[in-house]
């Protein structure tokens, strides 16, 4: 089944748009619009499973206050601790980003330019040391100068023309009218000369004051000023919504409380609003801080909001507005996967939303879910687990008067322990092999007056599952002490993606390895005998299985002893029993073993049945033991009788999973046609069966890798080369339908 998805609504930004997911409890959210743009600033503490939306749900508030033109949103995250002074200047610069880019910034700055100024200088100062210094001085000068010159040379000249007119008048050299002027203007130089002779004298009196003023900043100072910033943007009427987010990706608790404690000062500033995003670990804290003296948490928030866990129906919702091709959602196998979604998100939307990207593929532009109708059953395993889940919370959860939070601890839970028991998968197991109180609870600072119901829970789990024959019960006696053991029984079609490194998920593993090991040898074991079953017992046992196997020649050179560990092992844990850490070594090395021993079952069931019909046409089939072809050969060679005539090559492929990479495959049987052509100087053939418990997709995927191959590098052996799919109909072991395509080949 393929179900057509539109991709582009499920980026990071899916659940900030409206009309794919609206949150059901719309009168919560416009009660927090209103006190957001009516109510006096606040601080609200919004609360949730990590992945739950509580951040898209504020991006929804956001959206729908939009219109109001005086409100700023400011994020900021807080991914991991951080010491007080990186933390303010994380939120300068998101002030300072956030409102550059709003609409009344411009108009700010200009009627308050040093507000702005103020907010710019704090904003270089969180990358760079910015100082700001100045001097002011002041100097008062008070001057007296008294200054007399005076030149001897040109005075004695003057005197001497004096003297000469004195002379003059004696002896009469001159005429007496010029010797009066003469004496006149001697007597007026000599004068002038001598006023101009001078002393110097200068007092100078100069007075200095001088003060040099360099700006400080530390944290005190840029608290100071950003609460004065924001005084200014209040009294211009801006409602800034400060929102503190990813608080729970804070592992350590005390980090998260001692955060908030440093930012008490600007939270209770009121001056804008604040809200702290936070997960469940400080939701538990916040329902008991009012037993704890002296509290932070108890009066520091105004209102506390749980964003819940999204219930079924919310994900039906977003599944149906995501998918394309509508029609295909009543089908029965969409259903079960959809409900194998929800059961598989732990009912967290962002694990939903992750799971449906995983399973997109993509043909060209196009991305589709395609639905394998072989894992029908597995899916209807898992919508049957929903649905018992689901009955249980509407009983004995959501009818108890509780918080919504602590309803979610408890449907948290439960899906919780539903994945863990579907990693036993088909061995035995206990209570306590999925939670411990005194572990996972409360050493962990869970609200103990909540954990005491989780025993309670958890019976009411096993009773339903028990009761839709889903799960096994067994009691056993352990060092004298009676323990219940469950396993699931075998309606209950389980399928989990383990990871090896975990001691219960390796065995769980092994165990389901082993189940598909022996389906797969009974399934060849009856294709083989169908028509003798009437005449011969069929073995029970696993052991007897492979005995009958090997006895008809299917089974060829299998190692014994290992296949003996195999079962040993294999009942021991089924039966709930403690195996020793040198068994649980060997259980690690079989799990990787098992699936070489399972390629190998194909391989050889493939060659029984090929050799015994293509006999009967003059083909000698065989392994090759003595081939002079290179390493990596064939798996085996059906050899014609009639000289000159075509051989066949044969290649048993065992894939769940096709990738680009596998194009080694490829170039693999392509090349060793080609070298065996040239070693028989001959035209021979290659068939290649592919064998896949995932469906068809897989085989058309090599199918089209080969043919482009072929295409492009070898297109003169089109004709020689022939892929078949062999697991068809939900069976990998026909022979007839093998006899069918090897007919083809030899009449080709």
């Amino acid at each position: 089944m393929n179900i057509k998805i539109d991709y582009k609504k499920i980026s990071s930004s899916t659940f900030n748009n409206s009309e794919l997911f609206t949150y059901s409890d719309q009168e919560m959210i416009s009660q927090f619009e209103y006190q957001l743009i009516y109510g006096n600033p606040s601080c609200f503490l919004v609360t949730g499973y990590r992945g739950s939306g509580k951040t898209s749900l504020i991006h929804q508030v956001e959206k729908k206050l939009k219109d109001q033109t005086n409100i700023l949103f400011i994020y900021m995250n807080f991914s991991k601790y951080e010491k007080y002074t990186l933390i303010l200047r994380k939120l300068i610069r998101q002030i300072y980003l956030a409102f550059s880019n709003h609409q009344q910034y411009k108009a700010l700055k200009n009627s308050d330019p040093e507000i702005i100024g103020q907010l710019e200088l704090l904003y270089k100062r969180t990358f760079n040391d910015v100082n700001h210094a100045y001097n002011d001085k002041a100097i008062n000068e008070f001057e007296t100068k008294l200054q007399i010159d005076s030149n001897f040379k040109k005075l004695l000249i003057s005197i001497a023309c004096i003297i000469f007119a004195g002379f003059n008048s004696t002896f009469n050299l001159l005429p007496t009218h010029l010797n009066s002027l003469l004496l006149l203007f001697s007597a007026l130089w000599a004068a002038i000369e001598a006023i101009k002779l001078t002393f110097k004298f200068t007092k100078r009196t100069t007075k200095t004051n001088e003060m040099n003023i360099k700006s400080l900043y530390d944290d005190e100072i840029a608290e100071y000023h950003i609460i004065n910033i924001l005084k200014v943007i209040k009294k211009h009427k801006i409602n800034i919504v400060f929102v503190f987010d990813e608080l729970d990706k804070i592992e350590n608790e005390d980090e998260i409380e001692q955060s908030i404690s440093e930012l008490k000062p600007l939270l209770l500033s009121n001056l804008a609003n604040f809200i702290i995003v936070s997960g469940q670990k400080l939701y538990y804290k916040f329902t008991d801080s009012n037993t704890v003296d002296d509290s932070v948490l108890s009066s520091l928030f105004t209102k506390q909001i749980h964003v819940r866990l999204l219930s079924n129906n919310d994900f039906r919702t977003i599944f149906s507005n995501i998918v394309i091709n509508k029609d295909v959602l009543s089908q029965k196998l969409a259903t079960a996967y959809l409900d194998s979604l929800i059961l598989n998100s732990n009912r967290v939307l962002r694990k939903f939303i992750n799971l449906i990207s995983q399973d997109i593929v993509w043909e060209n532009s196009e991305g589709k879910i395609l639905i394998n109708e072989e894992d029908e059953e597995i899916l209807i395993t898992d919508s049957k687990l929903l649905n018992i889940i689901t009955s249980i919370i509407e009983k004995h959860i959501e009818s108890l008067e509780l918080s919504e939070g602590i309803k979610d601890f408890f449907i948290s839970q439960i899906y919780k322990w539903v994945q863990k028991m579907k990693l036993y998968n088909k061995i035995y197991f206990s209570k306590e092999d999925i939670y411990n109180l005194e572990k996972d609870y409360i050493e962990k600072s869970y609200p103990y007056w909540c954990i005491t119901q989780l025993d309670q829970i958890f019976a009411f789990l096993a009773e339903e599952l028990k009761k839709d024959n889903l799960l096994d019960e067994m009691e056993k006696n352990i060092d004298g002490e009676k323990v219940i053991q469950y396993k699931w029984s075998e309606n209950a079609n389980i399928k989990t993606d383990v990871n090896v490194k975990d001691l219960n998920q390796i065995k769980s593993k092994f165990v389901l390895d082993m189940i598909e090991f022996e389906k797969a040898l009974r399934n060849a074991y009856n294709d083989l005998t169908s028509n003798h079953l009437s005449q011969n017992k069929k073995p029970n046992s696993l052991r007897s299985l492979i005995q009958a196997l090997i006895q008809i020649g299917m089974l060829t050179n299998w190692p014994s002893n290992q296949i003996n560990e195999f079962i040993n092992l294999n009942n021991r844990l089924r039966h709930g029993e403690e195996i020793s850490e040198e068994d649980t070594k060997k259980v690690d090395k079989f799990t990787f073993k098992l699936p070489i021993y399972l390629y190998q079952l194909y391989e050889d069931y493939t060659f029984y049945v090929t050799k015994k019909y293509l006999e009967q046409y003059n083909f000698y089939v065989s392994k090759p033991i003595e081939s002079k072809i290179r390493v990596n050969n064939y798996d085996f060679i059906a050899r014609n009788s009639i000289e000159g005539n075509a051989d066949i090559l044969f290649e048993v492929i065992h894939k769940n999973s096709i990738s680009k990479k596998d194009i080694t495959l490829v170039h693999k049987s392509v090349q060793l046609l080609k070298e065996y052509n040239i070693e028989t100087n001959k035209r021979n053939k290659m068939v290649i069966f592919f064998y896949s418990k995932n469906g068809r997709k897989s085989f058309e995927n090599y199918s089209e890798f080969y043919n482009e191959f072929l295409s492009n590098e070898s297109s003169d052996l089109n004709e020689e080369v022939s892929l078949f799919y062999a697991s068809e109909y939900r069976s990998d072991f026909s022979t007839g339908r093998l006899e069918t395509y090897l007919k083809q080949v030899i009449e080709k």
